[in-house]
């Protein structure tokens, strides 16, 4: 009778299957940078969900291990977001398990939106420490943009999907009319919007058709790119100044710049580490990509010429010294991220301050500028006939729309391009002292 009764209650339970989990790197999810997004896939009952952890070049993942492979530059700290959120997927899905075992993934979906919510400006705060965990720089751009959208709106909450078409021509009515921002920076405004926009899209597992983005048009106007004439360029070069001098330094940075394309804050960074006599190699603070570029004989003086002096004053030259020694803080690398961009910032002002007084020296009727030799390296390839590509190139560009080009170029091109620069150099004038 007893067994009969027990039977008879077995009848009614119900025996709920554990959800069984996997880190997976999804082929089929590739953008346009061909970065992959690491997952993990949990499973139930034939159905299955998907929640991004990171985000990894396919080459930079080792799938046996589960880990981010140590040729991406970032891995440590990308290993360790892995690793949290991991943990915060696998304490969400036992918890469901425990307290809604009926529901399934439906109960973890849930669970995890209510964790990171559909509000644009709470998850804001996500997409920001991702910024800035990768440049400061950026996280200060990010953050900006995203603050003039949180004052267009007026409310400390505002869902994505109340996010239409309508509402961002008018936010972009307001950059223009209202801030007076020109049609670049509301580009810009809008870019960052954007990928905010579909992080959320693809975080809630939302319909992409309803994206107000897929309608939008993001506009621009070419900008002006100040450059010198051949003729300043070398009224620049060969103007007397006092060596060791704050001009002077600032007239062979500026030329350092002309000559390598190298924008000035990597160019501050420079160790002897970087330089091999040939060629520079260095990982561009700005996109994080990796260049090689040779370099021209008036480079290969600058660096001898800096080498001399500091041996001179009995100042040893190690792989980690600075190149360009004394423009930065001492103190420098023991610096927080946030320190050393301020730093940064300082000494580049001080640059471009010191660079007005060499142009009204060298009667050059232009507001001289350190990013002015990264727009007067590339016009005199240009001016030299090089291709588009080669200059693309040897500057780094990864947009297609900043450099309007397609293909890579070999190294040996690069070397060519060079050699330009090298005959424009002696051709009739002297060089810098």
């Amino acid at each position: 009778m007893f067994y009969l009764c027990f039977t008879r209650c077995l009848c009614f339970i119900k025996i709920y299957t554990i959800m069984r989990t996997a880190i997976i790197l999804r082929q089929d999810k590739t953008n346009q940078k061909g970065v992959l997004p690491v997952c993990m896939r949990i499973t139930h009952e034939r159905r299955s969900m998907y929640v991004t952890l990171i985000r990894v070049k396919p080459e930079n993942w080792d799938a046996s291990r589960g880990i981010v492979k140590k040729s991406d530059l970032q891995h440590e700290r990308l290993n360790n977001e892995l690793r949290r959120r991991i943990a915060e997927v696998n304490k969400v899905v036992v918890l469901c398990e425990a307290m809604e075992p009926e529901r399934g993934i439906d109960a973890v979906r849930d669970r995890l939106h209510k964790r990171t919510t559909a509000d644009m400006f709470d998850y804001a705060q996500n997409y920001l420490s991702r910024k800035e965990n990768t440049s400061v720089r950026t996280y200060n751009k990010c953050h900006s943009h995203i603050t003039k959208f949180k004052k267009f709106i007026g409310k400390d909450q505002f869902s994505v999907s109340h996010l239409t078409y309508e509402l961002l021509l008018r936010y972009e009515n307001y950059l223009r009319e209202d801030l007076g921002n020109s049609i670049n920076t509301v580009t810009t405004n809008m870019k960052t919007l954007k990928e905010l926009t579909a992080e959320m899209y693809e975080e809630f597992r939302l319909d992409t058709r309803n994206n107000p983005f897929r309608k939008y048009k993001m506009k621009s106007t070419p900008t002006e790119r100040p450059c010198l004439s051949e003729r300043e360029y070398f009224r620049v070069r060969n103007l007397k100044l006092i060596m060791q001098g704050k001009l002077y330094d600032a007239r062979q940075l500026f030329v350092f710049e002309s000559e390598t394309g190298i924008r000035i804050s990597d160019i501050l960074k420079l160790r002897w580490q970087n330089y091999d006599g040939h060629y520079i190699q260095i990982i561009m603070d700005k996109t994080d990509r990796q260049l090689k570029i040779p370099a021209s004989d008036l480079v290969k003086e600058i660096c001898a010429m800096r080498e001399r002096r500091y041996r001179t004053a009995g100042v040893p030259v190690t792989p980690d010294g600075f190149i360009f020694r004394g423009i930065l803080p001492y103190e420098y690398d023991s610096m927080s991220r946030a320190e050393k961009v301020c730093a940064e910032n300082c000494a580049v002002a001080r640059i471009n301050l010191a660079l007005k007084r060499v142009a009204v020296l060298a009667r050059v009727k232009k507001n001289l500028s350190t990013h002015i030799g990264r727009h007067t390296f590339a016009s005199r390839l240009v001016r030299s006939g090089q291709n588009m590509v080669v200059i693309r190139d040897l500057l780094g560009h990864a947009s297609i729309r900043t450099t309007e080009i397609y293909a890579k170029i070999m190294q040996s091109q690069m070397n060519d391009a060079i050699d330009v620069l090298n005959k424009l150099n002696n051709h009739g004038y002297k060089r810098a002292e």
